[in-house]
């Protein structure tokens, strides 16, 4: 089998109005980690996934670049601003691909149950 270069492109760019705290959902402890911190420990540790774009606010990029620093995430190789829209925050992380870019991996930051295996499934 012929390996492909897969980019997984990690949208955390929302503001969790619907959610009614005063932070972003992705910033919730969740056993003494944050979500987004759970969500791209997944994709790093899958051996599917060769980079690493995670698509947030303006106003947290230092925060996720403090997580991705903190836990050496290796694979992380862009940090972008997101959009007006969740369509527009896709494809600011689809643009931040590397060019060798063959597929690609879409996954809500959020979302941080995503297991290693299932990502290389």
């Amino acid at each position: 089998m012929i390996n492909k270069f897969v980019t997984a492109v990690i949208v955390a760019a929302g503001n969790s109005t619907r959610m009614g705290l005063d932070i972003s959902k992705q910033f919730i402890d969740l056993c003494g980690r944050v979500v987004i911190e759970r969500t791209i420990d997944a994709f790093e540790k899958a051996e599917a996934i060769d980079e690493i774009v995670i698509v947030c606010r303006l106003q947290d990029m230092e925060r996720i670049k403090e997580i991705t620093e903190k836990n050496n995430f290796i694979k992380v190789k862009s940090i972008v601003e997101g959009g007006a829209t969740r369509g527009e925050s896709v494809s600011n992380g689809v643009r931040a691909a590397a060019i060798r870019c063959e597929y690609l991996a879409i996954h809500d930051g959020a979302r941080p149950l995503v297991t290693p295996d299932d990502i290389n499934r």
